[in-house]
């Protein structure tokens, strides 16, 4: 016989399933905290900021355009945060464009 459908409904978060959003996310977050100990620990040797370009790729393909959105602004409030703890380094025109490149590849 055909299986019985479940009691219990399925719960969708942005069209995907609550579990699959959920573990993206957490894989998002624990990417996001390497690199930002990566790029505040390495910043003068390692350019370790490029790497926050992972994490908004993965939001983008994966959670669409509210994960698009969200993962590029997390990774541009983590950028900055570290970016202050390094008090030798001034913001350069190439900084501003790079974080206007990680909203747009998140879109």
């Amino acid at each position: 016989s055909a299986p019985q459908p479940s009691p219990i409904p399925r719960r969708r978060f942005f069209g995907l399933k609550v579990r699959r959003t959920l573990v993206i996310l957490f894989i998002i977050m624990i990417l996001e905290g390497i690199i930002a100990y990566l790029d505040q620990s390495f910043g003068d040797y390692l350019p370790a900021g490029y790497f926050y370009t992972i994490p908004v790729i993965i939001g983008g393909l994966y959670l669409g355009y509210p994960g698009g959105i969200g993962v590029p602004i997390l990774s541009i409030v983590l950028f900055h945060i570290v970016e202050k703890a390094l008090p030798h380094r001034a913001y350069a025109e190439a900084d501003f464009l790079w974080l206007i490149l990680l909203i747009v590849l998140g879109t």
